[in-house]
């Protein structure tokens, strides 16, 4: 989670420092990390003995994977404490977000920088501040992935494309981190029986279209409610 922080902040200081947009910085980032990932797992104090490209394997005691009653009992190998992880942090970030000063002073820059300074919010600070919140939760999120779910680093981990579902999720979940909780087990279960429909003789793809067709509907829905909202005013400015 340090490391996400501290990988985010320098994106946040080049916006606030040269203005440049932190989309842009971040894809490029994205792919420092993936080269400097790939390095790192090459390394020979932590390659895998013997072939395959990976790291060691994480010692069982550092593992998040529940006692092997409560596997057996659920019917998963994998099952971790990595779902109660995540809802405690999306619990957590609704609390900071919707009842502490800094929540406010979050979302007010979110909605308008420029209204937000004059109002005496320091604007640089709060976007150093989210940048920082979202990459320690992105950090977690990696180690969740390892200590739960692989057990090592792969070469080439990157590229499995979590980040980009996880903009998925947050934009079914409204950005709301309440929701987000309700899309992630909708998106999970999504994925999971896509990857079954094979034994119906059908494309797993269909479920990526699925996918695509709701974030679609989700993004006019907001266009249209902004273009409606908007007629509104101009009507009743009129009258």
């Amino acid at each position: 989670m340090a490391a996400g922080c501290l990988w985010s902040i320098i994106v946040g200081i080049l916006k606030v420092k040269r203005g440049i947009h932190e989309v842009l910085s971040f894809i490029m980032f994205n792919w420092i990390a993936f080269y400097l990932s790939n390095y790192v797992v090459n390394l020979k104090i932590i390659h895998k003995e013997g072939g395959g490209e990976a790291t060691k394997d994480v010692l069982d005691s550092a593992r998040l994977l529940f006692p092997k009653d409560i596997r057996k009992l659920l019917d998963c190998s994998a099952s971790n404490a990595g779902f109660i992880l995540a809802v405690v942090a999306a619990i957590i970030i609704w609390i900071i977000i919707e009842k502490t000063t800094l929540g406010f002073k979050l979302k007010a820059v979110g909605f308008n920088p420029n209204a937000a300074t004059y109002a005496g919010i320091n604007a640089n600070r709060s976007i150093l501040t989210a940048l920082g919140i979202s990459g320690a939760l992105s950090g977690l999120g990696g180690a969740v992935q390892i200590l739960g779910m692989g057990g090592r680093l792969s070469q080439l981990a990157a590229q499995e494309g979590f980040g980009f579902e996880g903009i998925s999720v947050a934009l079914i979940g409204g950005s709301n981190p309440i929701g987000v909780i309700f899309s992630g087990l909708f998106y999970g279960a999504m994925k999971y029986g896509g990857s079954k429909l094979t034994m119906v003789k059908a494309p797993s793809e269909v479920i990526n279209i699925i996918m695509g067709c709701v974030i679609i509907f989700i993004a006019i829905s907001q266009g249209l409610k902004t273009a409606l909202t908007r007629i509104f005013i101009k009507s009743k400015q009129e009258r």
